[in-house]
């Protein structure tokens, strides 16, 4: 079955990096009269699987787990209701709990941040009035977020960029690594905290696209200080391989 075909491909794989052309080769062994559209169907199966992770700039690894978290349901279900609404919006979300473990500061207020494009927020804003009866700030300030913060209370502010969005809404883990670097609200939120030895276990030990990290970071204007957290937490012998074709 092709199934157990692409376990037998992820098994046969090296701890090694593996461009496109390389996979295909492997491919070949348990698909032989398969063309390179077809390998490249193949990839992206293993890729959803998790049974390959890419690096960017057509790089692949043997597979690592996605990294992913759980909202509290309430969030989740105004979240999902958002999205249907506007689908065409760029939505983005995380709960300050899963912020709270990262910083080590368990116990922290649970709120809830919603992101979504800029043309569109006032929208979201009187949907999510409509949906839920927890206090909302708009585009909060430092000042607003200080003395109006409250637990519970969702917080909805522009989204920075669509990419690099998850299809479910919720943060993406290379959106996760930018904004912990650079991000207002986060800085304003989680004052002279540092989340970075939290995101190199995560970069360690899950699956992210380099190349789509450092593109956001480069937009967002931290790209040197997410390149050093990435290059702490990945083997050496990646970046051979992508700086030869990523132009910085």
């Amino acid at each position: 079955m092709a199934g157990d075909k692409f376990d037998f491909i992820a098994e046969a794989l090296a701890d090694e990096v593996y461009s496109r052309p390389r996979l295909n080769d492997v491919i070949y062994r348990y698909f032989p009269a398969y063309n390179e559209a077809s390998c490249n169907w193949v990839i992206g199966q293993l890729a959803n699987r998790n049974l390959i992770s890419p690096l960017g700039n057509g790089y692949y690894v043997k597979g690592k787990p996605k990294w992913s978290y759980s909202c509290e349901k309430p969030y989740l279900t105004l979240l999902n209701k958002l999205m249907a609404e506007f689908p065409r919006t760029g939505i983005a979300a995380i709960g300050t709990e899963v912020l709270n473990k990262l910083s080590m500061m368990d116990g922290g207020y649970d709120n809830f941040i919603i992101e979504v494009d800029k043309r569109d927020i006032f929208p979201c804003y009187m949907k999510i009035r409509e949906l839920s009866k927890k206090d909302i700030l708009l585009t909060p300030t430092e000042n607003e977020l200080n003395y109006y913060l409250k637990p519970g209370a969702i917080i909805l502010k522009p989204l920075f960029s669509k990419s690099p969005c998850q299809d479910d809404g919720l943060f993406s883990v290379e959106k996760l690594i930018v904004d912990l670097q650079c991000d207002r609200l986060v800085k304003t939120l989680y004052p002279h905290v540092s989340f970075n030895d939290s995101l190199r276990e995560i970069i360690e030990n899950n699956s992210v696209n380099l190349i789509t990290c450092l593109n956001y970071a480069k937009r967002r204007k931290c790209y040197d200080a997410v390149k050093e957290l990435l290059i702490e937490g990945t083997p050496s012998s990646y970046w051979k391989y992508l700086e030869a074709n990523n132009n910085d």
